[in-house]
């Protein structure tokens, strides 16, 4: 392992960015988002409606903030990242889902060919409120699944979460929120995202997350971000882990299809080995290209000060929407910590996703993510004389839903995820892994309108 990383039995590890490491058709944490995209998760979400209008529509506001990490949005633009939200029937939602799949490899036990069917059900119910210059949500949810072939994978996890918003005046708001949740880390959203990937092993998550902004007239913003996330996990073989990020974005609005902007990242993570702070700045563009195509470049620097050394940070995005139809690419490579591990690592990753409306109730998805991850600092692989460990993932997915009525749906999902080593790693820290499997659920939601 790295360092001989005190992380166990390696056949209970395995290393990578998954999007979804099993199959299934369970639910994702329903913890509020506080980031322009949501962290890669176990299983697909539902695929939302597609718009029926051939216009590219414009991302939402970016947060300088993702999982102690800059996210993948560049840029604030005023005025023009703003999306109007449907006005629901009712403050309240509800989210069913029960169904059955076919598991392989249900432990990502590394060489593991062993498979199982697997039951899955879960329940989120969401509240939000506004009023006056107010808005409060608030959410909960549990999920359990049951492996006919493996009762010791058999787990029941939740969680719940809150967000305030408040405007102060026409140019000055203000958000603040907090989620807790406990779930198998191979079920964690943001330890996926993190570049881990465990057993069973049960973990309790803790994210509190608070931002600032203000306008100056209609072209110029600042937000000022704060996020403090922990990792506690039932093992004594991992490493229980927190990071806190604070972040500041100014952006400008160059035309009404355009803008540029720079933040600055800092980041501190904390072990019960060691502590170490990294410090990001980076300028981003963005801007659309006619009613279809929008884009969008970030560029930096990150300084370790675990490492002692500066790395770079890139995330390149282009989208399009097409009638029924929706295609989006993106490059990156930037600086995460592995949770469990206590150790840094530079992840580069190239991503795919089309999602396609078939008439007026079916939806197919399609998506795809490769990433290499090195370590940043390896002592033992310096003195072995080789090049630090890392690995290499491929995850794909791929969802049909079908809509049976306004709130019923049906969902067909499979998965895979393959895991190996770096070519030409002093040491093997990971085994090559494969595991995946497909799903049927029954979906109810509460209708939007």
């Amino acid at each position: 392992m790295i360092d001989r990383l005190p992380l166990g039995r390696a056949r209970r590890l395995g290393l990578g960015p998954a999007l979804g490491v099993l199959m299934s058709v369970g639910l994702a944490g329903s913890a509020v988002a506080q980031a322009p995209e949501p962290a890669p998760a176990p299983t697909p979400a539902p695929t939302p409606d597609l718009p029926t209008t051939d216009t590219v529509t414009p991302p939402p506001a970016d947060q300088p903030i993702a999982g102690g990490r800059p996210v993948p949005g560049p840029i604030v633009l005023p005025g023009l990242n703003s999306v109007p939200q449907s006005p629901r029937r009712s403050p309240w939602s509800l989210t069913l889902r029960a169904g059955e799949g076919w598991v392989r490899n249900p432990g990502a036990v590394p060489g593991g060919t062993a498979s199982s069917p697997a039951t899955r059900g879960s329940v989120v119910v969401g509240y939000q409120r506004t009023g006056g210059r107010s808005t409060v949500g608030l959410s909960a949810d549990a999920a359990g699944a049951r492996y006919q072939d493996y009762g010791t994978l058999n787990n029941v996890g939740g969680g719940g979460a809150i967000r305030l918003a408040r405007t102060l005046s026409p140019r000055a708001s203000v958000t603040v929120g907090e989620s807790l949740e406990t779930r198998y880390a191979n079920e964690n959203s943001l330890l996926m995202s993190s570049g881990v990937v465990v057993g069973a092993v049960r973990t309790l998550t803790n994210v509190a997350t608070a931002g600032f902004g203000y306008r100056f007239g209609t072209a110029t913003s600042v937000t000022v971000d704060a996020r403090h996330e922990r990792v506690d996990f039932d093992s004594p073989s991992l490493i229980d882990g927190s990071q806190l990020a604070l972040g500041a974005t100014i952006s400008r609005r160059r035309s009404a299809v355009g803008g540029l902007g720079a933040s600055y990242l800092f980041v501190a993570s904390t072990t019960a080995a060691q502590r170490s702070e990294s410090h990001t700045a980076y300028g981003s563009w963005r801007r659309l290209l006619g009613p279809r195509w929008t884009t969008g470049i970030s560029a930096g620097i990150t300084h370790s000060s675990r490492a002692q050394g500066n790395y770079p940070y890139a995330v390149g995005e282009l989208g399009a929407t097409y009638g029924r139809a929706f295609f989006s690419a993106r490059l990156s490579t930037n600086l995460s910590q592995a949770y469990g591990a206590g150790y840094e690592q530079q992840v580069r990753t190239a991503g795919l996703t089309v999602r396609r409306a078939v008439g007026r109730r079916v939806t197919a998805s399609l998506s795809g993510v490769f990433a290499d991850a090195e370590a940043i600092q390896s002592s033992a692989a310096a003195a072995a004389g080789g090049s630090p460990p890392g690995y290499r993932t491929l995850n794909a997915t791929g969802a049909i839903r079908v809509r049976i009525s306004r709130a019923w749906g049906l969902d067909m999902d499979a998965s895979t995820m393959r895991l190996r080593p770096r070519p030409g790693a002093a040491l093997v820290t990971v085994a090559h892994t494969v595991t995946g499997g497909a799903g049927l659920a029954f979906v109810y939601e509460t209708p939007n309108r």
